[in-house]
């Protein structure tokens, strides 16, 4: 893991009051109301028996580093913890404008963005967040017979956690209530602490745009595996919540008109994943391409 050093750009230290906040700032969608009911599902993929639903430990894990470290008495690393406040405000903005770009507007606004990008504090931010990440999805999707990850490993999670049918958390509900019982229902928290899913349709492509920039910084490492692995889960993702997470009267966001709510679709976007998770390239496009429709 690269060694990030301290930058007086930098925000003060992350207030630890303010646990939790990390990805909520960004979130303007609203909050989709669902049970948390542990299910089998069926993933498409070599076999067409059932699958049961896979392990919640990698978002566990993720989000006790990133919203719930008090929980797990973790010490987060400040640049990650300030990721939204030092980069959303600087590149979600042209990051979306690049992404809905014509053409011909296309060159003007990737320049946008980069400049953005060239801000130290928000390169810090990024790289620290890249690092945490990349070292979670070695950890819980490990590679075997040459293949650097478990890409299907990842695909099968992801698509649970869009379709919020991963097991619900009692223990981490425990452990946010223990913090401190008398103002448990205060604690803006406790209404997602049971849940591994996507609440805010719009996240999805708010966590592509964090990895597209990543990938974007110079000297980097561009499209890096677990980059395009990361991207492709932001499109299946998006696409398999959209598709089966909608409702009459509560639509969760708008994905490609050929998703329907059928095994075809299940198969159609999981061979398209499969695709996108080894084509770094293929995998930014259709992040991309998909914010355009989901804001057409």
């Amino acid at each position: 893991m690269r060694t990030i050093p301290t930058d007086p750009t930098l925000p003060p230290p992350f207030d630890v009051s303010r646990a939790g906040t990390m990805f909520k700032d960004f979130d303007d969608s609203p909050v989709f109301e669902a049970s948390a009911e542990a299910a089998a599902i069926e993933i498409s993929g070599e076999e067409d028996a059932p699958v049961a639903v896979p392990s919640s430990d990698f978002f566990i894990e993720l989000d006790a580093w990133t919203e719930y470290w008090d929980c797990y008495d973790r010490v987060p690393d400040d640049r990650y913890i300030q990721l939204f406040g030092v980069v959303g405000p600087t590149v979600f903005a042209p990051w979306r404008a690049l992404a809905t770009a014509t053409p011909a507007e296309r060159e003007q606004r990737e320049a946008a963005l980069r400049a953005g990008l060239a801000n130290p504090a928000v390169g810090q931010a990024l790289l620290a967040y890249d690092d945490l990440l990349k070292k979670l999805i070695e950890d819980h999707f490990p590679g075997t017979e040459g293949a650097l990850l478990d890409a299907e490993g990842y695909l099968n999670v992801i698509e649970a956690f869009a379709r919020d049918i991963l097991a619900p958390d009692s223990d981490r509900l425990a452990r946010l209530k223990a913090l401190d019982p008398e103002n448990f229902s205060a604690d803006g928290r406790k209404a997602h602490a049971l849940r591994h899913t996507m609440d805010g349709p719009t996240m999805w492509f708010n966590w592509a745009a964090v990895v597209d920039c990543t990938a974007l910084l110079e000297g980097e490492g561009g499209l890096l595996p677990h980059r395009a692995l990361m991207l492709s889960g932001c499109a299946f993702g998006s696409s398999m919540d959209y598709t089966f997470r909608s409702a009459p009267g509560n639509p969760r966001g708008k994905t490609r008109p050929e998703y329907g709510k059928d095994e075809a679709t299940e198969a159609l976007l999981r061979s398209r994943a499969r695709e996108w998770a080894v084509d770094g390239e293929a995998a930014r496009a259709e992040a991309r391409e998909l914010f355009r429709i989901s804001v057409s």
